[in-house]
């Protein structure tokens, strides 16, 4: 028999059974309701209701169109007509037949020894004022000023005050980290667990995200930024911001007058016990000479951690996904303060990760997705005549 005879006698088949599966179905359903039609009460049937009288036009091998639409929602989940032409074609995947994606699994050439040389950028969430949202919009109240004291004689009235208070709001964009495998790599990829090592890569990218919003982002509405402005961008958009520090020269240039001015230039209501230093790994090389002049410990070490970096007795935290690694005139390459009294990050606190592969099924493909919801607001970046909880240092060799 010719492969054309086999696909007619397909269709026919199919035609036939879907009829009987119809037909079945309205016979069933014809019972059901002359049933329930005997069993209601004499006393609610009324006789003076006009009669309705449906024209039973045929629809193909049905009697009607109505029974059409009832076997199509009895025995054709939608989901599965959603699904019709929705197949993605592939474009970035792990692969076994690529030695630099997934092919790099095989035991065979792996020889059983598993590295990571991949960059690790911590957020630095922890650092800011963290907000809980249950929504898509969070608020907190920013105390922005106390109540007054005054002198008064005896039997004198007092003057009223209170607080200043006002309502931040953030709003929760979503962070989204999407990897295709073709499902080789996962049956043979026997060196490692490669949906595990997929996901650690995904959290690790989402981390470095994180941080460049935090810090790095410029608020432009795309998929780098999402429209969020993060620390640096929000100082150097207000003009002749006061918590601004310049530093006449290259990184080189500053010294141990500039540190003291810097410190003390943070705003009075910034915590001290969360002052920190931030820059990109390369700034330690200047910064590490100034802390070994200055005296004291140049390393913070406490019980079971390693050595962190220190610069006048606060600790130094690298930015490296969003901070220059070189100078730059007049582009912020140091930052000192306390970062939670300036910007806020809110998040539901929910990691989302699914997996399907009926978006790729022809393509024998399984897809990873990771999602994370999260906003960033920098509430208090300083203004022309006051600085705030964080210090920007700009650098300007041709000053």
């Amino acid at each position: 028999m010719s492969l054309e005879n086999e696909k007619t006698e397909d269709i026919v088949d199919a035609k036939s059974i879907g009829k009987e599966i119809a037909d079945a179905f309205m016979a069933a359903k014809k019972e059901t309701e002359e049933k329930e039609v005997k069993e209601v009460p004499e006393k609610v049937v009324r006789k003076d209701f006009p009669v309705v009288t449906v024209k039973d036009i045929p629809f193909k091998q049905f009697k009607s169109v109505h029974e059409a639409e009832m076997f199509a929602k009895a025995f054709v989940p939608q989901t599965t007509l959603m699904k019709f032409n929705n197949e993605k074609a592939l474009t970035t995947y792990q692969n076994i037949a690529t030695d630099a994606d997934g092919g790099s699994f095989d035991p065979i050439d792996a020889k059983g020894i598993l590295a990571d040389s991949v960059a690790k950028y911590p957020s630095y969430v922890e650092d800011t004022k963290q907000v809980p949202i249950f929504n898509s919009v969070g608020t907190f109240i920013d105390h922005t000023g106390d109540a007054t004291s005054y002198m008064i004689g005896e039997g004198v009235a007092g003057t009223e005050s209170k607080p200043a208070n006002t309502t931040r709001t953030i709003t929760q964009k979503k962070i989204m980290t999407l990897c295709p495998i073709t499902n080789e790599v996962i049956r043979f990829g026997t060196l490692a667990d490669v949906a595990s090592e997929t996901l650690d890569s995904m959290a690790r990218a989402i981390s470095a995200k994180k941080q460049h919003l935090i810090f790095a982002a410029d608020g432009t509405a795309d998929t780098t930024d999402g429209g969020i402005t993060g620390v640096i961008p929000a100082i150097n958009a207000v003009a002749s911001n006061a918590t601004e520090y310049e530093v006449d020269g290259d990184w080189s240039a500053i010294d141990n007058t500039d540190i003291s001015r810097i410190v003390a230039l943070v705003s009075d209501w910034a915590d001290p016990s969360k002052f920190a230093w931030y820059c990109h790994k390369n700034m330690w090389g200047y910064l590490e000479a100034l802390a070994r002049s200055l005296g004291g410990n140049t390393y913070m070490i406490q019980t079971g951690q390693r050595p962190l970096p220190s610069l006048f007795g606060y600790p130094v935290k690298f930015v490296n996904q969003s901070m220059p690694s070189t100078q730059v005139d007049d582009a912020t390459g140091l930052l000192f303060g306390d970062l939670s009294s300036m910007v806020a990050t809110g998040s539901n606190g929910q990691v989302y990760v699914d997996s399907t592969d009926s978006q790729y099924f022809d393509q024998d493909v399984t897809s990873l997705r990771v999602i994370e919801h999260m906003g960033v607001t920098v509430y208090q970046p300083g203004t022309s005549s006051a600085a705030s909880s964080i210090v920007a240092v700009n650098f300007n060799s041709a000053s």
